[in-house]
């Protein structure tokens, strides 16, 4: 019953005007929006009613939230839904913009009693407990140029990636994707550790995570590219979102 309900209510979120001046926003800075076929563009208007219905973003360190600001994260969020939207990223109740890099207050202790701090200034979060957090002047920087990285990408594909298996329609499918992907996984950490050079951003070596987000951001960003070079990796990213971005880019 909660499910019907949610999805009436999504509906008529959807169905609503899409403001014109919101879409000027879309065109003039969200370089994105331009490449995806009209079909999407109306998809994806739809889908940033539901992500501003469902989802808070609140401006951190004083930085005050523009219109501008909070479509080019919803757009990119849910360009990632354009084929399938996942549940709409269940788990992700806010996202916290701040206006450059951030430090987290990660604490680690360890069996011995030490307790370690991560004073790294970072550009992005996502945490599986409702909450991604990203940096202004580092999406301003991603959106200059396609080169596969994008930490509006990157992070939100965290949030999918946290679903497991509920992502995928059957468990073949599941057990297919971890099998391939496991495959170029092992591949790119043993690359970046022979300090080969690799397609994919090296950061993706720190765990399987990392990689599923950086292969997203290549899948999005560089697809012609991630197409001709892993085409059975690149089938399998299409099979997850079902859509096919190197059509986007080739059109």
């Amino acid at each position: 019953m909660l499910s019907f309900f949610r999805s009436r209510r999504r509906a008529q979120w959807r169905a609503k005007p899409f403001p014109e001046p919101w879409e000027k926003v879309l065109a003039r800075h969200v370089p994105y929006y331009s490449l995806l076929p009209p079909e999407h563009q109306a998809t994806l208007k739809g889908h940033i009613h539901v992500f501003f219905a469902e989802k808070n973003i609140e401006g951190c360190n004083g930085l005050h939230l523009t219109d501008r600001m909070r479509l080019t994260i919803a757009a990119h969020a849910c360009v990632l839904l354009l084929g399938h939207d996942f549940g709409f990223f269940p788990g992700l109740e806010s996202i916290l913009l701040y206006p450059g890099a951030f430090i987290p207050r990660h604490k680690e202790e360890h069996p011995s009693g030490i307790v370690d701090e991560d004073p790294e200034a970072q550009e992005g979060e996502s945490w599986d407990r409702g909450v991604v957090i990203l940096s202004w002047e580092d999406i301003r920087r991603d959106l200059k140029a396609f080169d596969g990285r994008n930490v509006l990408f990157h992070e939100f594909a965290h949030q999918l990636y946290d679903l497991g298996e509920e992502a995928f329609p059957n468990v073949s499918a599941h057990q297919h994707f971890i099998e391939v992907f496991a495959k170029h996984y092992e591949r790119h950490v043993k690359d970046v550790n022979r300090r080969r050079p690799t397609f994919f951003d090296e950061y993706g070596a720190e765990d399987p995570a990392e990689f599923f987000a950086v292969a997203t951001e290549a899948f999005f960003e560089q697809p012609l590219f991630f197409r001709q070079k892993y085409p059975a990796f690149y089938k399998e990213f299409q099979a997850y979102y079902r859509q096919n971005p190197a059509e986007y880019f080739r059109q």
